[in-house]
């Protein structure tokens, strides 16, 4: 028997060089801006922490009563609206990132499919099953985020006991986990392209998928161990290649921030000074991320794609979409051996 998760692993290396060179700065950059979204770069969290008062003599602080217009813990009405307003703000853009990350999903199959690296002309064409993966991700978050609010206020409302529950349901607990695991990385590699194929929905994807996994469940069941090996080596490639480049571009960036800071301090203003320096700070951020994705994420990414199209190809052939990528790669394959 043919482990195709294992025999796809040397033929997506293949296919990723053939995509990738002769090396094209601008198609490059083309696919870090899909990498940048289906590699989950794009997960939003807002954090925020905010000083509530101070008591000035290190006493312990009084808490007055809020005079009209103020409510507890010191924030204005006015400050108040605002911060509801950055909430809504940053919720709506995390929302709008979260769906053009799922509309590149399909791009970015269909580049690796045709091999032509382009996102104007795929964009529309996906809009409406992008929008269908968008409202399946957030149904799976709004349920997750909703168990960890009811596990917590659990926890609060019993003292701390439900943690011991929490405990003994431990070995459940990570049984669910991996499974939602399972359900959106199978709906990324394998879901969308079947949903390309039959030209459908998320729903309609699964079901068509559905009795494929049913029937060949030891071939992907050997795919999850794999994509998690290969997932965990990614990740650990991806720090190193980000660290590099931070490194790299730190020396040119910190030379020039640490010259802007000792002008404004000897012309007297230091405020310019550390304002010039925090701008070029901003600017090494912004470079470590656009080489780290160019130049880190997009073989990573492009390789782990193509890997999981091969092996759905191979064990469901219905849904092959590289069907002359792989026969250029036996191809080849044979003229080397002669």
């Amino acid at each position: 028997m043919t482990w195709h998760a294992l025999s796809a692993l040397d033929d997506a290396l293949t296919a990723t060089r053939r995509l990738l060179l002769p090396f094209s700065l601008r198609e490059w950059l083309t696919l870090a801006v899909v990498a940048f979204f289906v590699s989950g770069a794009t997960a939003f969290e807002p954090n925020a922490s905010f000083s509530l008062g101070d008591s000035g003599n290190g006493a312990a602080p009084v808490s007055p009563t809020p005079g009209p217009g103020v409510f507890e813990g010191g924030l204005t009405a006015s400050q108040l609206q605002l911060l509801v307003g950055v909430v809504v703000v940053a919720l709506l853009v995390g929302l709008a990132l979260a769906y053009l990350g799922a509309v590149l999903e399909f791009v970015f199959v269909e580049i690796l499919r045709e091999r032509e690296i382009g996102i104007r002309g795929r964009f529309g064409r996906y809009t409406d099953a992008g929008a269908s993966l968008f409202l399946f991700r957030l149904a799976v978050g709004v349920v997750v985020l909703s168990a960890v609010i009811g596990i917590v206020g659990l926890v609060v409302l019993t003292g701390g006991l439900f943690v011991i529950a929490l405990v003994l349901l431990s070995p459940v607990l990570l049984l669910v986990g991996v499974g939602l695991w399972l359900v959106l990385a199978f709906t990324a590699d394998f879901v969308v392209p079947v949903m390309i194929v039959e030209e459908t929905g998320v729903v309609g994807g699964w079901r068509a998928f559905w009795p494929e996994l049913r029937a060949e469940w030891r071939q992907y069941a050997v795919y999850a161990l794999a994509r998690l090996v290969l997932g965990g080596v990614a990740s650990v490639v991806a720090g190193i290649g980000f660290v590099a480049a931070a490194v790299l571009l730190g020396i040119p960036f910190g030379i020039v921030a640490g010259a802007l800071f000792l002008l404004g301090q000897a012309l007297g203003t230091s405020a310019i000074g550390l304002a010039l320096g925090g701008a070029v700070a901003a600017l090494w951020l912004l470079g470590v991320l656009v080489v780290g994705t160019t130049f880190v994420q997009v073989p990573i990414q492009t390789y782990l794609r193509y890997y999981s199209l091969l092996v759905l190809g191979a064990v469901s052939t219905p849904f092959d979409l590289l069907a002359d990528v792989r026969a250029e790669i036996t191809d080849a394959s044979g003229d080397a051996e002669r």
